[in-house]
């Protein structure tokens, strides 16, 4: 598993000190006194140089490039290297990825078989509108770009996107790569919950548990729970293909099993306690249909989340009983 961090590496540090020193100099003034217009404007143009620096610093492509290295029909990545033979496979999702998928498509063209990635309605149109089609993939790519999650919210765009990248990563062998690129805003661009849940019904305890001053932990525990490809489902699916993992994170701390609900990250279900102890949700008992998950209990709101209950643990005694235990 690969980890990208925001790396600043580009910011000037002289500018940085000398933007706090003025700062620091800067006259105590009284109501009504004139402001030194030219000083200002000299801060102005500093502050913007340093931002410029940042952003660039984490733009996909030098965040990609810094990590795969291609030396002949070998991939490096953190020290681990991965025979080329025209075994790669990309899939993406998240609001970052379409340049970095620009990129792998760049450094790995002639070794991609097929690619799949989901990214925000309108990204395309915005990028060129920008002139920043440096960050759109090029003509002749076999990677397909699934435009999805309007506003933000999982949609039915971006669930076919996601049973299409759910069927890429089961039909892959040993000899194949799987490279995965995530960044925020994965987790809406990936709705795939287990059947017979349906996309309509998952939305739904989502709002409801945020109703309910849910953490982003507790919503990404039931979300894992009740989807065929977080929480480490994708990784699984994918199997026993190699999988390659770039996170490009937007959290504090770089929690990667909270980045997109963590589709390459194994789940360990985490405690709900805080949630049940809210005395406005009834009890609502969820089993997972995958005989190897545990039990856990999470205090919900609705009918809709009673019926879910009973569809998950109908959907468990029936595999226990086509499996014969």
């Amino acid at each position: 598993m690969l980890k990208l961090q925001r790396q600043l590496r580009n910011v000037k540090s002289n500018n940085v000190c000398r933007l706090c020193d003025i700062f620091l100099r800067l006259p105590v003034r009284s109501a009504g006194a004139k402001l030194d217009i030219k000083m200002f404007a000299s801060i102005e143009s500093q502050a913007t140089d340093i931002f410029s620096a940042a952003v660039k610093a984490v733009l996909p492509r030098k965040m990609v490039e810094n990590t795969l290295k291609i030396h002949g029909n070998v991939l490096s990545v953190e020290g681990t290297d991965y025979n080329l033979k025209h075994n790669i496979y990309v899939v993406g999702f998240g609001k970052a990825v379409i340049g970095m998928a620009r990129t792998v498509d760049d450094l790995l063209r002639e070794h991609i078989v097929h690619g799949v990635v989901s990214v925000p309605c309108g990204i395309q149109a915005t990028l060129a509108a920008l002139g920043r089609k440096d960050m759109l993939l090029k003509q002749g790519s076999n990677i397909k770009i699934c435009e999805g999650a309007e506003n933000n919210l999982p949609d039915e765009a971006a669930h076919r996107t996601a049973m299409t990248i759910l069927r890429l990563a089961q039909g892959l062998t040993e000899k194949d790569i799987l490279l995965v690129l995530i960044s925020g805003g994965g987790s809406a661009l990936l709705p795939a919950p287990i059947p017979p849940i349906t996309l309509q019904e998952k939305q739904h305890v989502t709002k409801l548990l945020g109703s309910a001053g849910a953490t982003i932990q507790e919503l990404n525990t039931v979300r894992r729970q009740i989807s065929l490809l977080k929480g480490g489902e994708l990784a699984k699916a994918a199997y026993p293909a190699k999988v390659v993992t770039l996170i490009l994170s937007d959290i504090i701390g770089d929690t990667i099993d909270l980045i997109a609900s963590g589709p390459t990250v194994i789940n360990y279900p985490q405690s709900l306690t805080g949630l049940a102890d809210r005395d406005q949700l009834p009890a609502v008992t969820y089993r997972s249909r995958r005989p190897s998950k545990i039990q856990f209990v999470v205090r919900c709101v609705g009918y809709v989340l009673e019926q879910m209950a009973r569809m998950v643990q109908q959907t468990l005694l029936v595999q226990l009983r086509l499996s014969g235990r």
